[in-house]
């Protein structure tokens, strides 16, 4: 969607579902190969939804048509609830601020019963070419 891809979002299995204006809402359907030795989505799978779904929002729309070539300066990840060992997790990322070279932007992940399973906050920054 919008030209917004990359192998690595192929590997895990993440899918933008809708994007622009500075949002972006992303899935996962949860696959053996995520899970952790405590038979539940690896954190470190979450914390790649989070960091896709930010660089989503941050580069999809930003200012205009196309895509702004953005990179993660930093990202914080509160993790809420474990994460399930099926089923789908719906990331939702919006651009709260910034201005032309940095933004920062907040996201989510839930579960298909709708809890709440992680946050992140991030900074980004915008590259040129």
């Amino acid at each position: 969607m919008n030209g917004f891809s990359m192998p690595f979002m192929q590997a895990l299995g993440i899918e933008i579902a809708e994007a622009g204006g500075g949002r972006a809402v992303l899935r996962l359907a949860i696959r053996p190969e995520h899970l952790n030795g405590f038979d539940g989505a690896h954190g470190g799978l979450l914390a790649a939804l989070l960091d896709v779904a930010v660089g989503a929002a941050a580069a999809i729309d930003a200012d205009g048509p196309g895509l702004k070539l953005n990179q993660t300066l930093s990202m914080t990840v509160l993790y809420h609830h474990p994460a399930p060992r099926q089923g789908v997790l719906t990331a939702r990322a919006s651009r709260r601020g910034g201005g032309r070279q940095v933004v920062f932007v907040d996201a989510e992940i839930r579960g298909a019963d709708d809890a709440l399973i992680a946050t992140g906050t991030a900074t980004l920054r915008y590259r040129n070419g």
